[in-house]
């Protein structure tokens, strides 16, 4: 199973991004999977919420939006929710932080190849 996700996280990073994922990319984004998982079994047990609410209260804690619509009301889970922030965002960050630079790599090795290309046409014209 862990060799199946690997290889859908892989393909669809280097599909979008034209460059293999650097080391480490699989694993954070599997961690914030997981941390979104823990998230919302937690709130669900602690705030009485629903699955899909808990869900969008971790998904927008993390992208930093924070409607306020939903709010942590115990101690328990207002410290949760701190500890929640900063692993999130952090991890957040770093994973969209790899995924520009491997769209800027991509970018560079596609233009790259595109000199290669356009030298060659330009030997094969002159012949």
């Amino acid at each position: 199973m862990k060799k199946i996700i690997h290889s859908i996280l892989s393909f669809f990073h280097e599909h979008i991004t034209g460059v293999k994922p650097p080391p480490g990319f699989l694993a954070a984004v599997s961690t914030l999977v997981i941390l979104l998982t823990v998230g919302t079994f937690f709130y669900s047990s602690y705030e009485g919420w629903s699955y899909i609410d808990s869900l969008y209260f971790c998904v927008i804690t993390l992208a930093t939006v924070g409607y306020g619509d939903l709010h942590p009301t115990t101690p328990t889970t207002k410290l949760f929710t701190i500890a929640y922030i900063f692993i999130g965002v952090g991890l957040g960050f770093y994973i969209f932080s790899t995924v520009a630079r491997s769209l800027m790599e991509g970018r560079g090795k596609r233009i790259k190849n595109i000199g290669k290309l356009l030298s060659m046409n330009e030997e094969d014209s002159s012949n």
